[in-house]
């Protein structure tokens, strides 16, 4: 139907952006951080690098914010930020044009 159950006017991600399931990924069953090795071979096999510019977002901020510890902190990626409004924001821009998002 295109709505999203969260409330967003608009639906889609980022252009460019690459989906990673954070809790899949950086946590472990107990809800602990994965090791540094396993987070890297998660990151990088997306093309996700330390010499790249990333900026993490989710719905809210909270899953974002758990990617930019794991990237940041862990993995020591000197160019990552977290865009804290993340799509909840975006997707309520007036401007469609200027903030697009792809399906």
């Amino acid at each position: 139907t295109g709505k999203n159950p969260l409330g967003n006017k608009r639906v889609g991600h980022l252009p460019g952006s690459i989906n990673i399931d954070s809790y899949a990924n950086n946590l472990n069953p107990d809800e602990t951080f994965k090791s540094a090795g396993d987070l890297k071979a998660v990151y990088e096999s997306k093309g996700i690098t330390k010499d790249k510019e990333v900026i993490v977002y989710c719905q809210g901020g909270v899953r974002a914010a758990q990617t930019f510890i794991a990237l940041k902190y862990i993995l020591g990626y000197p160019k990552v930020r977290n865009y804290v409004g993340s799509i909840g924001e975006w997707a309520h821009k007036p401007e469609p044009a200027k903030y697009p998002l792809e399906k």
